[in-house]
């Protein structure tokens, strides 16, 4: 419409006179039409870097999804194979010839491999990028999987456990690290919290599942032979699909920083920027960091004691069920695990810190001593009180932010790591521990080269877990938050 009466105008017997007018005033009517054809041609550069720019955000969404998927896929792939022993017991003590106390010993060493990587990992996440990181960790696994399978003895046994559980130390942080770089800040809630459902998946596939793929295979060394070439397969995807360049590679600390707050963040020290130690040696001298670190300890030992070991051959000795059942109801309490680990923070907005934090190991214990005594449990109830049992639990995660209060916030990695490291190391007392308390009862019956434990030589062997979780829950009452602050290295409170 404006094209066909700018012709009209154009051609009309009085355009020499308001060109001549024109000319007069010094306008150059030339030129505002090439203006007109510049800005025509603005407007549509900016349609068509606006549907250039859709498409790219679009790209980089999906490349997001890639990326994280392949990581992920390797956090619930680790998390199956940290639970698959506890549906292996009667196997592996046959199959090796070992009794509980030895079998205890070999489930510890995924904790022993896993706990050794917590604090270097954060460095070497940093310094090399979750790629090749998360690669090279599904590898390991992947052999000593391998290894595990091909076992001659215990001792290549748990050369294969140990190796599994220091690739497994790269799962979760690196998965989260890969959301880092791939997603907004204000999507990685939402992220953790996937996240943690897959390492539920991965424990749910390891017990019914699992033992299903022992019968149709024709026994658990096949079975993770299998494990083996698909581990093979998760590293390949990983190198494949994950990229270190994300979008958000770098984020800006200013803008989580009001400039009214009385506790910003404080620079980084030179010469403590190029050393871990430096800050591994502030922190292990804060009492704070070591009430944190043990509560961890005493509260993750349910985790090492019952689902991760004992569990579900307590479930098949004490209510009569099969392996691949037993199994199935015990990965309830990963389930539940994986709720409290999503609610718990949500209900930090509601309820102070603390509170919560004692709630989850008096709700466990609780749970944890129902689960072992209560008489004529059904079934039903029995489920009810694994989910609550592993809710409760997952309320722990709550005691990762309050160390963290407590130290310099540039070593907030350092300190994760140690408290982390601590927590895991609870696995390799406790599994063992467990299984020589089982060896103490035991009155010497054997059936198909496994041996047999009564379901009170259990309840007996199992009761030091409401103990050590009722010792966590008298932490929380020397637990005090702190502010992060410049001095906030120092010992203090």
């Amino acid at each position: 419409m404006q094209e066909s009466t700018l012709g009209k105008v154009i051609g009309s017997p009085s355009v020499g006179i308001i060109q001549r007018k024109d000319r007069d005033r010094g306008i150059d009517r030339g030129s505002d039409k090439a203006r007109m054809r510049v800005i025509d041609t603005n407007v549509n550069d900016t349609n068509i870097n606006g549907a250039a720019s859709t498409t790219t955000t679009m790209a980089s969404n999906k490349l997001a999804w890639i990326a994280w998927s392949s990581a992920a896929i390797f956090y619930c792939f680790q998390f199956f194979l940290r639970v698959a022993p506890s549906v292996l017991v009667d196997d592996l003590m046959r199959d090796f010839s070992i009794d509980a106390t030895t079998f205890g010993t070999l489930v510890s060493f995924y904790s022993l491999g896993y706990a050794s990587m917590q604090i270097p990992l954060g460095v070497l996440m940093d310094k090399f990028g979750p790629r090749r990181l998360i690669s090279v960790a599904t590898l390991l696994c992947s052999v000593g999987t391998l290894i595990f399978a091909l076992s001659p003895n215990i001792h290549y046994a748990e050369l294969g456990r140990l190796l599994i559980g220091t690739g497994a130390a790269c799962g979760f942080l690196g998965t989260m690290k890969v959301g880092t770089l791939w997603f907004h800040s204000k999507k990685l809630p939402f992220i953790s919290g996937i996240t943690v459902i897959l390492g539920a998946t991965g424990a749910m596939l390891a017990s019914g599942p699992l033992s299903l793929l022992n019968d149709i295979v024709g026994g658990w060394r096949s079975s993770f032979m299998i494990l083996a070439g698909l581990g093979a397969v998760v590293s390949l995807s990983a190198w494949t699909f994950i990229r270190d360049n994300g979008p958000y590679l770098v984020r800006s600390n200013a803008s989580s920083v009001s400039s009214s707050s009385s506790s910003a963040l404080e620079p980084v020290p030179a010469d403590e920027k190029e050393s871990i130690f430096k800050g591994f040696n502030i922190i292990i001298r804060i009492p704070q960091i070591w009430i944190m670190a043990f509560f961890g300890f005493f509260v993750y030992s349910a985790l090492a004691s019952l689902p991760d070991s004992w569990g579900t051959q307590f479930l098949m000795a004490t209510y009569g069920l099969t392996e691949a059942k037993a199994g199935t109801l015990m990965s309830l309490t990963y389930v539940g695990l994986a709720i409290g680990s999503l609610i718990f923070p949500l209900l930090c907005n509601r309820f102070p810190l603390k509170t919560l934090l004692k709630f989850s190991p008096l709700g466990a214990a609780i749970m944890s001593f129902i689960i072992l005594y209560a008489p004529n449990l059904s079934i039903e109830g029995l489920a009810v009180c694994l989910l609550c049992f592993g809710t409760a639990v997952g309320g722990h995660i709550l005691y990762f932010s309050i160390a963290c209060t407590h130290a310099p916030i540039w070593a907030s990695g350092v300190t994760i790591g140690f408290v982390n490291m601590i927590t895991m190391i609870s696995g390799v007392v406790y599994a063992p521990l467990v299984g020589k308390i089982l060896d103490f009862l035991w009155d010497g019956s054997v059936v198909n080269g496994a041996h047999v434990f009564k379901p009170s030589m259990f309840q007996t062997a199992l009761t030091i877990v409401p103990v050590t979780l009722s010792i966590a829950f008298i932490l929380t009452f020397f637990i005090k938050e702190g502010s992060a602050s410049s001095d906030s290295h120092h010992p203090s409170h």
